[in-house]
């Protein structure tokens, strides 16, 4: 009985461990998840409200996020943080990259594999990572995630996209410049070098902007998931491996370069966080592009999100435990 008594004072306790806020926020987006699994089901959302749901959420609500989070009381003092998480990111996609490669070398069916690397090495950081992070460790967690997503952006549209279209298609520079992403980290951290603080009303609609973003995004992972079939893909055993190396293996080793490297315990979380979220959902559009199996692809993204609700708060409690960091 006091087993029970102690779980709810946690619970209700205001001071919640980073691993429970997690796991309250992970709740709440698969609430959101099946929200849009049902839309889907009953036919109430079609092919272009889906897509322009996406586009809105792509162009518009994440550089708003991002900039919100730079306006949160952050100034060139955060600098160092900012650069540290940078890097963090950079060595850890280049590790990841790099360790993928060698899980996959014997790999015969390269259409297959191309999809499998991609989903193991890239992470749904924008739909998925920056809601939670701002849930879960407030304008800190976003503005350390947006070094994240950054970086993510860089690599997806070089490595990620020329592994798509190798032979097939040049790298286009200008994706990468004018990503809605990138453009929204370009000015963010104009406005933090500067000190510039927005005027009210658009201080304010670019907030209300932002918090669009965690609903629609799990609206339209929800969306995937209904699209997908999911029970067949359940059978897949490859499937399972490609989720243990995303949602697991890769965050886990993460978590242990950081600790040997003694990177600050606030920063080191927020990137793992970032790293451990599902497989992007960018996937399926490369794939489909380039001519290869998206929905492979998309099953892949929508098996590892449901996986995910269940990893994610072992993660954060995961990388709490090993950084003596419980309360945020």
């Amino acid at each position: 009985m006091s087993f029970f008594v102690i779980l709810y004072e946690e619970v209700v306790n205001l001071n919640l461990d980073i691993s429970s806020a997690v796991a309250t926020q992970v709740i709440i987006m698969a609430f959101y998840i099946a929200i849009g699994f049902i839309l889907t089901k009953i036919k109430f959302l079609s092919n272009a409200g889906t897509r322009q749901m996406s586009d809105l959420l792509i162009k518009i609500v994440t550089p708003c996020v991002i900039i919100e989070a730079f306006q949160s009381g952050f100034n060139s003092d955060t600098m160092p943080d900012f650069l540290i998480a940078l890097a963090l990111s950079v060595g850890f996609h280049i590790a990841s990259i790099l360790l993928v490669n060698l899980m996959y070398i014997k790999s015969k069916d390269r259409d297959i594999s191309v999809i499998d690397k991609f989903t193991c090495v890239y992470s749904n950081c924008g739909f998925m990572g920056i809601p939670l992070l701002g849930a879960a460790m407030g304008p800190f967690g976003v503005f350390i995630g947006s070094a994240y997503l950054s970086v993510f952006h860089l690599f997806i549209w070089t490595h990620g996209y020329n592994s798509f279209n190798r032979g097939q298609k040049k790298l286009s520079y200008i994706k990468i410049i004018i990503n809605p992403g990138v453009v929204g980290i370009f000015v963010s951290m104009i406005i933090m070098l500067f000190k510039i603080k927005l005027p009210y009303v658009a201080s304010s609609v670019i907030s209300g902007m932002a918090t669009l973003n965690t609903p629609i995004a799990m609206i339209l992972l929800g969306v995937y998931l209904g699209e997908s079939k999911i029970i067949a893909s359940l059978k897949n055993t490859n499937m399972y491996i490609v989720c243990l190396i995303r949602l697991v293996l890769l965050p886990v080793f993460a978590v242990c370069i950081f600790k040997l490297l003694n990177i600050d315990a606030s920063i080191a979380i927020n990137v793992v966080l970032a790293a451990s979220c599902p497989s992007a959902a960018i996937a399926a559009i490369f794939a489909s592009q380039s001519g290869k199996n998206s929905g492979y692809a998309s099953s892949i993204v929508a098996v590892s999100t449901v996986f995910s609700l269940l990893t994610l708060p072992l993660m954060a409690r995961f990388a709490s435990i090993v950084f003596n960091k419980i309360i945020i």
